[in-house]
Order: C-alpha cells, then structure tokens, then sequence
C-alpha cells in the first residue's frame, strides 16, 4: 500500500507546509505583491545584472582599472589570463566589445578617466561588497552582445544616483536557495547585484524610487496610507520616514524568531501572493526600537565598518601570520572549518593559517550562499582576484568575523522584541482597516 500526498502549491513540496497562526499572518501587511493594495513597498526591481560579471567587477578597484587596461591592450590573452578560473569567464565575443569601448575613447586620458568616474562600491554578495565599473555606455553595448544578458536596470541607476537612497535585497524564492528555511535578505548601501540572491533574481526594495521611467526624480517608495498612519504615529514623514520603514522591515526580515513561527508561510517559491507579511505595531517606540536594530544590522554591511573585536583577536598577530606571495585557495569542495575546534583555516596548499571562527559565525547563511565559505573565501581567493592574498586582507577577514559576530548578537536583540510581537503584546496598524489599528 502506498500513501498519497496531494502538491504544496506554496512550495511544490510533497509534504505539508509547517502549520502557523494564518489569522494573525494576514493582519501583517505584505511586503509586495502586484495584486494587494496594501502592501508595504509600492514598487521593487531586480538588481543589476552584468553577464559576464567577471568582466566588470573586481574587490580592489586598482586592480580593476589595471584588468581593465590590459584586456584594452591585449583583448582576449590579457582575459584568458585574468579571468579563465571565473565560473563564466568572458567570452571572446565579450572580451571584443569591452576592450573595443575602451579603445573607442581615443586616449589614455579619457580611459582613465572613464573608469575613474564609472567604478562605483557595488554590493555583491551578502557581507560582501566589491568594485564594479558601471559605465553607461559599455553595459548598454554589453545588453546586445550574445545572448544580451547584460541588465543595466537604469532605475536602480537613478535611485543610487541619490545619496541617500537605501534598500534590500530579497528572495522571492526561498525554497530554491535551501532545503530548510534560512534568512533571505541582505542590505544594500551600494548599487546592488542580481546574485545577492542564490539561484533567482535578487528583488530590490528601495526607501525611494523614481516617478517614471523617464524620470530623475524620486520619491518616497512606501504605501500612500501607511505613510500618513506612521508620520501621525511617529512624527516624521518623507525620506526620512520610509528610510525607517526600509531599516524596519529589514530588522523583520532578518528575525529567527519571525522566521521560526512562519516558516510554513515564508518557505516557498516565487509567487505573488506569497511575499513574506511584516508586522507594523502601533507603538511609537517599539517601531523605532525595531527600526533602530535593524539599522544597526545593515549598518554591518558597510565597507568601512569598522566592528568590536568580540572574537578577541590580536589582529597584528594574525596579520604578521600571512607570508610574502600568498595565494588563497579555494575550490568548491573545499572545507575550511573545524567544527570541533571551532576553528577556520586559511590555505594557499603550501601554508595553512589556522584561525579561531566560532560556530555560529561558521553556520551563517543569507540568501542561499555560506557567507564566509561561499562569499568572502570564494571572492578573495587567487582564482577570482589574482593578486596576492596581504595582511590587510587578513584585517578584513578578522573585522568579517567580528562583523557576523556583531549579527548574531542584534539578530538575538530583534527576537526578543519580536517574540512580544508576534504573541500580541503590541497593538498592530492592519492593513485592511479603516483606522488602521488593532
């Protein structure tokens, strides 16, 4: 005999989803959805897609321009020799089309400076930023060579254009990143990449968006009548109103606790009516303080974030530990912890540089990808950089972990707050009620 299992639509899984409170999941409001008035964002994009982006990115920007001249120069030898160990190096019709627009500038003054004023910060994986040259005229070129995989999404270009926009990258897709529930939203100070999120697009939720697709202005990226409920309740309104709305949801979004109750509700493939709910309380100094965490977590993903050292490293110690040369491996069978020991080692297959990574920094996972292992080790390694792994890449390793370290500790400050949320302690704006509370 066999047993039958009817298809979870949400996840097309053949098994049930986990059960959760359906009553008090549709009081939150959704955070998208192209049929629901009363979703949280008004508008949202994929993020910048650049095929290949080999070509375009690197974590140095000297090495980038250094590349850049010298696949102008020598087309297809200077890529082969730079990019070859890429997962999609360029091909050669690639390599053509980006060293002839360079080329097409007529000096070497007008190249350099092109690549000065298009190198922008880029995030590029979760925890990971790197350098990336956006030059208008190249990508809008590389959207037609080959297959025309080249994205240049230019409302994220003009929304990033503004110094003060921010936003996050989300899975719609979740169940595609991962065989159980992991958070899937990262933060992007920095114009942001389509792989921010693994095996998907990564869906880009701005505090401010531009009118029209023709337009340079922008404007404020929240639901009309949530704005007018949280500028009454709060007291702020504008940008600086829907740039805590942003931190705010954020902070939601990177809850284990809100994780943990919805799983059954947040597990799912991509659809519509699917997107994650967000609960907003009615309370003007639990928004805030949720807001606040969550401004402290993004703030994590800064560049020149400089953490605590919680780990208690002697940075000058592990930095004195990296030799002249050093070329760091990886490969994507590569196992780099010590579970047991709570320990990460460092490689070039000559010298191992054995690290103390506590076990909760070793498990994190954002948005289907292992951040240290599959994110920072990959993107630093030799093969995608090639150049010479220094003490000052070691001093942003050690920061990396102090950073993670940091994120566990908030991560556990939002769930405390979230617990008395989610079992009711906070009055809730609904998104279905005329006064707006309950």
């Amino acid at each position: 005999m066999f047993d039958c299992y009817s298809i979870d639509n949400s996840n097309y899984a053949l098994r049930p989803s986990l059960p959760f409170d359906e009553e008090l999941y549709l009081s939150y409001w959704p955070v998208s959805g192209e049929s629901e008035p009363n979703a949280v964002f008004k508008n949202h994009c994929s993020g910048i897609k650049l095929a290949p982006s080999s070509i375009f990115t690197h974590l140095k920007a000297p090495m980038l321009k250094r590349r850049s001249k010298e696949i102008m120069r020598h087309g297809m030898q200077a890529s082969e020799e730079w990019l070859r160990s890429q997962d999609k190096p360029p091909q050669e019709a690639d390599t053509r089309a980006f060293a002839d627009a360079l080329n097409g500038l007529g000096s070497a003054q007008a190249v350099e400076a092109t690549l000065d004023q298009n190198i922008v910060d880029y995030a590029f994986r979760p925890f990971l930023s790197a350098k990336a040259f956006l030059w208008q005229d190249l990508l809008h070129r590389f959207s037609r060579v080959g297959g025309g995989g080249t994205r240049r999404r230019p409302e994220i270009g003009k929304a990033y254009a503004d110094e003060n926009t921010i936003g996050f990258a989300l899975s719609h897709s979740p169940k595609d990143q991962k065989d159980s529930l992991k958070p899937f939203a990262s933060f992007c100070w920095y114009y942001p990449d389509n792989d921010l999120c693994r095996r998907g697009n990564s869906f880009i939720y701005l505090n401010q968006y531009p009118v029209s697709k023709n337009s340079p202005t922008l404007r404020e990226n929240v639901n009309d009548r949530l704005c007018e409920l949280l500028a009454t309740l709060l007291g702020i309104d504008g940008v600086a109103l829907a740039t805590e709305v942003v931190f705010y949801t954020f902070a939601i979004l990177c809850s284990q606790v809100y994780l943990d109750e919805f799983e059954g509700a947040l597990f799912t493939v991509n659809r519509a009516d699917l997107r994650p709910r967000i609960p907003v309380v009615n309370d003007a100094d639990t928004f805030m303080q949720i807001a606040e965490l969550g401004r402290k977590v993004a703030e994590l993903e800064k560049r020149d974030y400089i953490p605590q050292n919680l780990a208690g490293y002697d940075y000058d110690v592990f930095k004195a530990l990296v030799p002249p040369d050093f070329k760091l491996s990886w490969t994507k069978g590569i196992q780099p912890f010590d579970e047991d020991n709570e320990t990460i080692t460092l490689t070039d297959g000559r010298t191992n540089i054995i690290i103390p990574c506590p076990l909760d920094v070793q498990r994190i996972n954002i948005s289907g990808y292992e951040v240290i292992k599959n994110a920072w080790m990959k993107f630093n390694s030799y093969d995608f950089t090639h150049c010479a792994f220094t003490s000052e890449d070691m001093e942003e390793f050690l920061n990396l972990v102090n950073k993670l370290l940091e994120y566990v500790e908030l991560v556990g400050e939002i769930d405390i707050v979230m617990h008395d949320v989610i079992k009711g302690h906070h009055p809730l704006i609904l998104p279905n009620c005329n006064d707006g509370s309950r």
